[in-house]
């Protein structure tokens, strides 16, 4: 029997299909699973050996639903989900600095800024490798913001 072919059946946690189904559906019908079926559905994918996709999608569904508590932090786990299952990131929001976006171009994941302060009208703008983008944690994107803000940031004249 092919890994991809093992039915995982957990009634206690809501678990009933084959992994990669698990994993699809934790991603697509996040509300459907705790937050124990995620780990769960996450360990299940390391133990059969399933490539670190498989493993890090239910956690960052995990991880989402803590950032979603948190308001004035940016998406970053959502943007990370888009990434592993859509191969896309595509984000912009506005922000009291001004407006947000992050989006995915000719292979660079690029953040840019655009407001008004004191001084004027703004720019700031960075760009990181997926690897990059992809290995941050925690508050790693809000730094990452907070940076191209203060060494980036270019009035309009």
């Amino acid at each position: 029997m092919k890994k991809e072919d093992v039915h995982i059946y957990d009634s206690s946690l809501g678990l009933d299909g084959t992994i990669p189904q698990l994993v699809d559906w934790s991603y697509r019908y996040s509300e459907d699973y705790s937050s124990e079926a995620l780990l769960r559905i996450s360990q299940y994918a390391q133990l059969y050996g399933f490539a670190e996709k498989f493993v890090q999608i239910p956690l960052l569904v995990k991880a989402a639903r803590e950032r979603e508590k948190s308001p004035e932090m940016l998406p970053y786990e959502q943007m990370k989900l888009d990434y592993l299952v859509n191969g896309m990131i595509s984000f912009s929001r506005t922000m009291p600095y001004g407006e947000c976006e992050f989006s995915l171009e000719r292979g660079k994941v690029l953040l840019t800024l655009s407001g008004s302060d004191e001084n004027g009208c703004f720019t700031a703008a960075n760009s990181f490798s997926p690897e990059e983008f992809m290995s941050g944690e925690n508050e790693w994107l809000e730094r990452a913001v907070g940076e191209a803000l203060y060494y980036g940031r270019c009035y309009n004249e």
